[in-house]
């Protein structure tokens, strides 16, 4: 997303790029990923050209599916936000002084955000839990180290809140796998 102060106002943007399951590498002719990619490009070129707006921050954000283990998903979100972060600023310049990087592989504020909107039946639990502090355990379904907070939403109505969750947030076909792998600026 890109921030730019307009006399006072605020304007973000955010820009999602898809991946392959289990794969760290933009492919550009996945989804509309060339389309992103290019909007990306475009909307800071625009920016950086016009004189009476200021980018104050970028951020590269990466994010992998919660359905596999901790070790795995946070490789995973920190590789893909590597992999978009240099594929961006090498068609573009940005400064460094204003470059952020959030990897935490599951966008729990993105998560929060979309539920406190909804009507969801478990709205005031699900946000409750997004809001507890994350703690690593073992998953006793497969022994795998997860954050706390998954397997608590998991108990929710037997599974089925927990999959309503990932649907929006994580669309998965067998190509390809949505996340919060985006970029922000301000």
């Amino acid at each position: 997303m890109f921030r730019p102060y307009i006399q006072a106002a605020e304007n973000r943007t955010e820009i999602m790029v898809d991946f392959r399951i289990n794969v760290a590498h933009i492919d550009p002719d996945l989804a509309d990923n060339s389309k992103k990619l290019q909007q990306i490009i475009d909307y800071i070129t625009t920016l950086r050209s016009d004189s009476t707006l200021k980018v104050t921050s970028v951020a590269f954000c990466g994010a992998a599916s919660p359905d596999g283990s901790y070790e795995t998903n946070r490789y995973l979100a920190g590789a893909r936000l590597a992999s978009l972060e240099r594929l961006i600023r090498s068609r573009v310049d940005i400064p460094d002084s204003i470059v952020s990087r959030d990897d935490s592989y599951i966008p729990w504020d993105y998560l929060r955000a979309q539920v406190a909107r909804s009507k969801h039946p478990f709205r005031d639990s699900v946000i409750s839990i997004i809001g507890e502090a994350p703690l690593l355990v073992n998953d006793p379904a497969n022994g795998k180290l997860v954050d706390r907070r998954i397997l608590k939403l998991k108990q929710l109505d037997g599974n089925r809140v927990w999959d309503e969750l990932l649907r929006p947030l994580f669309q998965q076909d067998e190509k390809r796998q949505r996340g919060n792998n985006h970029f922000q600026g301000r």
